[in-house]
């Protein structure tokens, strides 16, 4: 009988480390886009003190990750359209051909997105503009920059609580 309620706790409390794993996850894709979101910042201060806020539009889909003094460790540099199956899980690049900065999700089952496996989450930095054209594209010299921000490319959402390992044999949710 104890040996029963162990194992049976043992379970549980996998189960709930199983879908922490996740929560882990979405907390340091946060952290990572808040010092770069931070760090692009400081650059656009910088830049509207010394050059004058018409050459914000210079950071237009820049490499975010060339403004951190240290990029994260999971940072693989820039790839040229690399092949996402290759690309590990967890781990952070900035695609050149692209011009974005991917980060391969590691438990996808956290993510609801409409991109096909392996997920993939982007972002760009873009120059937020009034378009004096009218064209819906940034042309520096004809449309006034407003501000920089570092952005989704696509639309993605983090699951509040992923399911667990051992959940479908408890009745479903991890709660």
């Amino acid at each position: 009988m104890v040996v029963c309620l162990i194992a049976i706790l043992f379970v549980i409390a996998l189960d709930r480390i199983w879908s922490l794993r996740a929560e882990a996850e979405r907390v340091a894709v946060a952290q990572t886009v808040g010092a770069l979101r931070s760090a692009l910042g400081l650059e656009v201060a910088r830049i509207a003190v010394e050059e004058g806020p018409r050459a914000l539009g210079q950071l237009d889909r820049a490499n975010p990750m060339d403004l951190m003094m240290q990029p994260p460790t999971e940072y693989l540099g820039e790839l040229r359209a690399p092949d996402p199956a290759l690309i590990s899980p967890g781990s952070w690049h900035f695609d050149a051909e692209s011009r974005e900065l991917v980060y391969r999700i590691r438990f996808p089952e956290a993510v609801q997105s409409a991109e096909p496996p392996p997920l993939l989450v982007r972002y760009a930095i873009a120059v937020v503009f009034r378009d004096r054209n009218g064209n819906g594209i940034f042309d520096r010299g004809v449309d006034e920059v407003e501000g920089v921000d570092l952005r989704p490319v696509k639309s993605y959402r983090w699951v509040r609580r992923p399911p667990g390992l051992f959940s479908s044999w408890f009745g479903g949710g991890a709660g």
